[in-house]
């Protein structure tokens, strides 16, 4: 596991491209067990065969050239604020 949870790397593929289909970039990614359950969850609850994942990509320097560092997360519906059950303009004063 990375020192960064759930990030990894992207780089130049070392690989020479063999086929017009062979990837420019790869890299790896390490998620934590926990992630992995709360989308698993997720998608339990939902009833969804998929789940959305967020990435966030920086363009850093390393010893072998520029590589995109990246970061994952879900997706956080915000929570809405709970309503009261008299609304404020019903309440006497």
């Amino acid at each position: 596991m990375s020192q960064y949870p759930n990030s990894g790397m992207l780089g130049k593929a070392k690989q020479p491209k063999i086929n017009p289909n062979s990837p420019d970039y790869t890299g790896h990614i390490d998620i934590e067990l926990s992630l992995l359950k709360e989308i698993v969850k997720e998608c339990a609850d939902t009833g969804a065969d998929s789940a959305k994942i967020n990435l966030g990509a920086w363009i850093k320097e390393g010893k072998w050239g520029k590589f995109f560092s990246i970061k994952i997360s879900t997706y956080k519906k915000p929570e809405q604020p709970k309503q009261s059950a008299i609304p404020d303009e019903d309440v006497p004063f």
